[in-house]
């Protein structure tokens, strides 16, 4: 009787430390604390163009899905990319809001700012980044 109670137990546990992984299929972190971390990154290449904590937060094999845009293959294009955005259009800001996120997908909402010739641009948009072990592999982002 008592290892078929032992067992139970085990079985339990088993199932508890499933489930907190499956939860957090992110390497370990809560996917809000990666999606955070990227936001940090972001902040820090768009404001400096300190591409580090980019390149550290993203898989080096990234695919970026723009909606109206090619796909970009690799992190170093996405550095490439916004490098070349932050040059043609200084002065950019960004916004983000509502981060949130569930299993290995989280996502927020976000509001760009430039001025183009003379005109001040508001865009809205948001973006969903799939999160493995840590590290962000696919954003979707419109």
């Amino acid at each position: 009787m008592l290892d078929s109670g032992c067992q139970i137990v085990k079985l339990y546990l088993a199932c508890l430390i499933t489930t907190a992984l499956v939860l957090t299929s992110c390497g370990g972190k809560p996917v809000t604390e990666v999606v955070e971390k990227f936001l940090e990154a972001e902040d820090k290449i768009w404001n400096t163009g300190n591409p580090d904590l980019l390149m550290d937060i993203e898989d080096t094999n990234i695919v970026v899905h723009m909606f109206g845009q090619e796909d970009m293959h690799g992190n170093q294009a996405h550095v490439d990319a916004i490098l070349g955005i932050r040059e043609g259009i200084p002065g950019i800001t960004h916004e983000w809001h509502d981060i949130t996120g569930s299993g290995d997908i989280g996502a927020f909402r976000y509001i760009e700012r430039f001025i183009l010739g003379d005109k001040e641009v508001e865009y809205e948009g948001c973006m969903f980044l799939h999160i493995k072990d840590g590290k962000v592999v696919e954003i979707f982002a419109q």
